[in-house]
């Protein structure tokens, strides 16, 4: 998909207003997916009058945007939540801002089991195995349950067809 300069321009202003509206509006989900739905509402068919800030997107273009906030944005949006709302451990890296009058620490052995590696012992073919083994039965599952709604489903349809025969 082609955009020009004024396009990629709003679509980051797109994104940074939704990033915006989460970060400190601590929008929803379902409340940022109702926003976007009304900005995009504004891109709508050309004889419908439109907001002038968002007409640069023809309606290709606005799937476009939407499909892709939706494989990105939106599929981690408890990561973006969780980004912005946990508290983490302040980590020091280096002695830059410390005072000089404190002077050295004297340096502590580094044999507690909880700094060890819990995968020293693995090579990297161990750990892309196991964790082969569990996307695969994680899929599986995804995949029976799937194909137990088509199966309603199709039941529902055939019957549905069957009821429309008769009439």
């Amino acid at each position: 998909m082609d955009f020009s300069i004024i396009q990629y321009s709003q679509f980051m202003t797109l994104l940074d207003m939704l990033l915006h509206n989460l970060k400190t509006l601590h929008m929803s989900l379902e409340d940022s997916l109702k926003w976007l739905g009304e900005v995009m509402a504004e891109i709508g068919p050309s004889h419908l009058p439109k907001n002038e800030k968002w007409n640069i997107f023809d309606i290709k273009q606005a799937n476009a945007i939407i499909d892709y906030l939706k494989i990105s944005l939106f599929q981690h949006y408890k990561l973006y939540e969780f980004l912005f709302f946990s508290t983490r451990e302040e980590i020091v890296i280096g002695t830059e801002g410390l005072d000089q009058e404190e002077g050295p620490k004297e340096s502590q052995p580094e044999a507690s089991t909880s700094d060890t590696d819990p995968l020293a012992g693995f090579t990297i073919e161990d750990i892309k195995s196991v964790l082969g083994q569990v996307t695969d039965d994680v899929l599986i599952g995804i995949q029976t349950e799937i194909n137990e709604k088509l199966q309603i489903q199709e039941e529902a349809f055939n019957a549905r067809i069957e009821k429309l025969k008769k009439a």
